[in-house]
């Protein structure tokens, strides 16, 4: 069977004795966050801190099933959002739309879901007079 002509040289490929397989010479410690340490209170002033944690919080109050609380996390999140932070405002809301679902307000619910693919279709940026 004659070759299809998508065959490699094998002069295209190192053959691996010049890599540098040693280990570093310091060695790496990963940072870690103690446990549900968004659900004490913040005291830094960081926006992006205090928005983390609204998040962190919503979302483990939906884990828990508990809507009616991550519905208050998320909303309260969403205000302080700047609206720049297009990606966080869209989760934050469809975040939103789920526990509205979730609490028998489909309605809202649909409200935000239509908005939400409305902006998505036109491309725009979202501000916090919108909502």
């Amino acid at each position: 069977m004659e070759p299809l002509g998508w065959e490699f040289e094998e002069s295209l490929f190192d053959s691996g004795s010049e890599i540098d397989t040693a280990a570093p010479s310091f060695p790496y410690t990963a940072k870690a966050c103690a446990a549900k340490w968004f659900c004490g209170e913040i005291r830094n002033e960081d926006c992006a801190e205090v928005l983390t944690a609204k998040k962190f919080s919503g979302d483990l109050a939906y884990r828990q099933q508990n809507f009616q609380k991550a519905l208050q996390e998320y909303s309260s999140c969403f205000l302080l959002l700047p609206s720049a932070n297009t990606a966080m405002r869209r989760d934050v809301q469809e975040s939103q739309a789920r526990c509205l679902l979730h609490l028998g307000k489909h309605e809202e619910a649909l409200g935000i879901a239509q908005k939400l693919e409305k902006d998505h279709h036109d491309g725009r940026v979202f501000s916090c007079a919108e909502f």
